[in-house]
């Protein structure tokens, strides 16, 4: 095969180069979406370029033929991996299967194999003749119907893809669709040249333009890549997706260079998208010093941040992740930057309402607690005290004496009661509690201050500890207060008390034989501690437990409660 020099072989040569270069740039981030198709849509350029080239040196139409049949490589294959490239850069990918590919290079190896015996049926080409009339030999030829078929084919897939390019470059910010354009210009331009080489409308004479043209593909590609970031991240796609979010979105690739900034973002950090493109993120988010910190340390999990911006600016939590391509390779960064201003406020708010909630209830309880100790005692004493004054006055100084005495110990017993109570409410006297020996003095003292006799009935599992402390204690103040009514209004002789336990729950039955009174009738209740009954119903409520009072005139009161037990009896939960 012999090969002569001549100048117009040089533009094929360089293209070839070119294409073959970006080719390499492109494999080298094959991770990318897109990228393997787009790097086998340079190297078919390079494929056809080159082959063009030696087409062009070789003598004889034989040998030109055979290099023009090479060329049908890259030409026949071209337009399939321009489908692929553009259904990656626009969020297409998952199309991409290995059978769907397999399908659209159907027509190209149809297309290889009439290339080569095109002898035989003259299906690609006929007529083909040298033509050495201009400043080169070129081979003449008439297209042949397969021809016209691959043609209508290949710039059918072209049209596919540059129709997804484009339609996606709506709408999309600046850096974006400097992206995008430089894409379609790559893809049209070769194309373009072609259409006029076919229709004979070259600008030099039966010079194919279209291997050429891949110069301006190649640095179209160059340019994107490396200037614009083509590959660094899934750029169209999620572009499209990120632009109508309240949240600010900065993406940068691994070096924590800006490659993309929603509009929220471009508000919040007071940058717009051409100027933090390329920028330090560290520098584009200055407003929140912690964040080279944070991105410097984000390496294979996502990072929070709770960041205070000054009150003037409100309140900000940053979320930082990597951003994985399909191969789950890292490709870049993904900071979320949420205004939660207002949602801090809201719950600055409800914080305070659930304060002012919980201080109230711990007033409610204070008085329940006051009531069913102090003013217990201090009403006893109140009655207690008048009887001794009536006995001085009368001139019972000794009797008047025992009974100075009797009250001495009652407030002794009311002052220790005080500081268990105080001890309960700082926690600290839980351990020293025992429920059943607490009753047990509770009744010793009614029997005492007020002459009744008593009686508790108890099982051993209530020692234990099975009710729980919290329940005990609400429990013990309601039979205290119960016990307390019968010794102050009842006029009794006898009150009993007994606890038993469910599997569930734990009921307390407190019983007298007194005067008793007429539950429907509201009148009498102010004789019968009709505000003690109140607070008992509440402590048992708060438990979530039941309360019922029975009472008939002549024929005493019942007070029965039910509180869940904290644990089953078996122990389980």
């Amino acid at each position: 095969m012999h090969l002569e020099y001549t100048p117009f072989a040089i533009p094929y040569i360089v293209s070839g180069i070119i294409t073959l270069v970006m080719a390499v740039v492109v494999w080298k981030r094959r991770s990318r979406p897109g990228a393997t198709g787009l790097c086998c849509f340079m190297l078919a350029m390079a494929e056809w370029s080159l082959g063009n080239a030696m087409e062009m040196c070789s003598v004889g139409v034989e040998a030109k033929t055979v290099w023009s049949n090479i060329e049908y490589v890259g030409i026949a294959t071209m337009p399939v991996a321009w489908l692929a490239a553009a259904l990656g850069f626009s969020g297409k990918g998952e199309w991409l299967r290995r059978r769907n590919i397999l399908r659209l290079l159907i027509i190209p190896a149809v297309t290889q194999v009439l290339v080569w015996t095109n002898g035989y049926h003259g299906l690609m080409r006929y007529n083909i003749r040298l033509d050495t009339s201009g400043p080169f030999s070129v081979i003449v030829k008439t297209y042949g119907p397969w021809f016209w078929i691959a043609m209508v084919y290949s710039y059918t897939l072209l049209m596919v893809g540059t129709i997804s390019v484009t339609r996606m470059i709506i709408g999309l910010p600046g850096s974006y669709k400097a992206q995008a354009r430089l894409v379609v210009v790559g893809v049209l331009a070769p194309w373009a040249a072609n259409v006029l080489y076919i229709s004979g409308s070259s600008p030099i004479h039966r010079l194919d333009m279209t291997p050429i043209a891949f110069i301006i593909s190649g640095l179209a590609a160059a340019l994107g890549i490396l200037r614009y970031r083509l590959l660094d991240i899934h750029p169209i796609a999620w572009a499209t997706m990120v632009e109508g979010t309240d949240d600010g979105i900065v993406v940068t690739d691994l070096q924590d260079r800006v490659l993309h900034m929603n509009p929220a973002a471009q508000a919040l950090t007071g940058w717009s998208a051409k100027a933090a493109l390329g920028g330090d993120a560290a520098d584009v988010m200055g407003r929140w010093p912690s964040i080279a910190v944070a991105l410097a340390e984000v390496t294979g999990s996502t990072r929070e941040l709770a960041l205070e911006a000054g009150d003037e600016r409100g309140s900000y939590e940053l979320h930082i992740s990597l951003l994985l391509s399909s191969g789950k390779c890292a490709i870049g960064k993904i900071i979320v930057i949420n205004d939660v201003t207002e949602r801090r406020r809201t719950q600055e708010e409800l914080l305070l309402r659930q304060r002012a909630l919980a201080a109230m209830e711990e007033r409610e309880l204070l008085a329940r607690d006051l009531h069913d100790t102090i003013c217990q005692v201090l009403g006893y004493l109140n009655v207690q005290l008048q009887a001794v004054r009536c006995k001085l006055a009368s001139g019972q100084d000794a009797a008047a004496m025992n009974e100075i005495d009797s009250l001495v110990d009652v407030v002794r017993v009311a002052y220790s009661e005080v500081r268990e109570h105080i001890g309960c409410m700082r926690g600290d006297a839980m351990s020293k509690w025992q429920f059943v020996p607490k009753l047990q003095e509770l009744m010793r003292g009614v029997e005492s201050r007020y002459g009744i006799c008593t009686k508790l009935t108890a099982p051993e599992e209530v020692a234990k500890g099975v009710i729980g402390y919290p329940r005990e204690l609400q429990l013990f103040r309601i039979i205290q207060e119960a016990t307390t009514n019968v010794g102050k209004h009842a006029d009794a002789r006898n009150v009993w008390v007994s606890l038993e336990l469910h599997p569930r729950d734990v009921e307390a039955v407190i019983r007298d034989d007194g005067k008793g009174f007429d539950v429907a009738d509201e009148a009498t209740w102010s004789s019968s501690g009709a505000f003690g009954i109140g607070i008992m119903l509440e402590r048992a409520e708060q438990l979530g437990g039941d309360f019922m009072l029975r009472s008939t005139p002549g024929e005493g009161t019942e007070v029965k409660v039910c509180i869940p037990l904290a644990l089953k009896l078996d122990g389980g939960e």
